[in-house]
């Protein structure tokens, strides 16, 4: 049922739907800044939003631990010259009600486990306002962290699903890695000494035909496709579809976006546009040279070494797969993962908890980890994604203060 709030009816179907996930309502025309030390302290969430935002994108070096595993605090200079996410245009949030993701809140507590622990050492939005540098560091703001964090987390696990899943594993011979004498349910069984882990000539011929050219072009611009936007929550759709679910529909959010839709929330404005990528700046040698290299390599070039590249292949990747779904980018069904040594307990699949990645192993055996013996590598990647679904919406609501007039 409607509830009322803000003096409007509004839904639950305005904040999260279980097909999509969180609605997270950015304000476009706030765009937070890049900056460890901000030129002036500000006393509201300001402040700490551009704090959130060097830390989500430059990380502080990995903390001490003690012997019996606790950390260790370090001081607030720290700071490695890695970075996480990198900077990139992010949005401030409006002032509305907020639903997150328990377990990308637990992965932002982890991961930033130092300057949470130096935050709550203060005083709720304290900053001060001395001379040094360091007085002008704001708060951690954690809800606009774990959004954020959401956002990235998306973009990142589609590329690696791409990059280190579907082209590693869809020209594998099935006849040749079926484990034991007696055949297996699966198609095949990927075994850890038998997935080197390498781009060479099938992932080579399967760029070319992402972007409909030959794998002998080498240098110059290529204008790789149009790009077209599309969008799982068309406003014509959304309210039938969730209808026949038995559930809610919007009443005060304008529903724009979904994170499978594309790689960064504000996609939904470009309606339709031609794209030109640099393949050859995009994929260096493997492309220029048909060098062979290790899709750890490719994946980190292309997610955060070069965004503008990650972001235009996903864009050309979900349009490949057409007006929904992500058929370009999951690996085929019936393909299982050995586990050479599976874990106590069951485990979400999870994007590694670094505050780097120069330094994060990204590899298939590090990432995909379980309690099972054997996991269908399908069914891991789509529970991955769904980890970090979201969708972007634009709320009617609108933030008042009240004042109270006496005589």
């Amino acid at each position: 049922m409607p509830c009322c709030s803000h003096a409007r009816q509004h839904s639950k179907a305005d904040y999260y739907t279980p097909l999509f996930g969180p609605v997270l309502a950015f304000t476009f025309e706030a765009v937070i800044p890049f900056e460890e030390f901000p030129k002036t302290a500000c006393a509201d969430e300001w402040s700490a939003m551009v704090r959130s935002n060097w830390v989500l994108g430059a990380s502080i070096a990995e903390p001490a631990r003690s012997s019996h595993g606790g950390l260790l605090i370090t001081s607030c200079s720290s700071f490695a010259k890695g970075r996480r996410f990198g900077d990139r245009k992010r949005f401030g949030l409006q002032h509305i009600s907020k639903i997150f993701s328990r377990a990308v809140m637990e992965e932002s507590a982890q991961i930033w486990a130092v300057d949470f622990a130096r935050s709550t050492r203060r005083r709720f939005r304290e900053v001060e306002r001395g001379s040094s540098k360091e007085s002008r560091i704001g708060d951690l703001h954690a809800t606009w962290m774990a959004s954020w964090l959401m956002v990235e987390r998306s973009r990142e696990s589609m590329l690696w699903v791409w990059a280190y899943v579907f082209l590693l594993v869809s020209d594998l011979d099935p006849l040749a890695l079926l484990i034991g004498d007696a055949p297996t349910p699966r198609s095949s069984i990927v075994r850890l000494g038998g997935l080197d882990g390498i781009w060479s000539t099938p992932a080579r011929e399967e760029v070319a035909a992402l972007f409909g050219v030959g794998t002998t072009a080498r240098d110059g611009p290529i204008a790789a496709f149009s790009r077209t936007v599309r969008s799982a929550l068309a406003l014509d759709k959304l309210p039938a579809l969730l209808r026949s679910m038995g559930l809610s529909t919007p009443l005060t959010t304008r529903h724009l976006w979904a994170s499978y839709d594309g790689a960064g929330p504000e996609d939904h404005r470009v309606t339709r546009q031609a794209e030109t990528m640099r393949l050859d700046l995009c994929f260096g040698p493997f492309w220029t040279d048909q060098a062979d290299v290790s899709a750890v390599e490719m994946f980190k070039r292309i997610t955060f070494i070069n965004r503008t590249c990650g972001d235009q292949l996903l864009s050309a990747l979900i349009n490949r797969s057409g007006s929904a779904g992500l058929s370009s980018l999951l690996p085929p069904a019936g393909i299982a993962l050995a586990i050479a040594e599976p874990l106590s307990v069951a485990l979400q699949p999870h994007m590694p908890l670094t505050t780097t990645w120069q330094a994060t192993d990204f590899n298939l055996r590090v990432v995909v980890r379980s309690h099972e013996a054997e996991v269908d590598l399908r069914t891991w990647a789509l529970r991955l994604l769904a980890r970090y679904q979201h969708a972007s919406g634009a709320s009617l609501l609108s933030f008042f203060s009240s004042v109270i007039c006496t005589d």
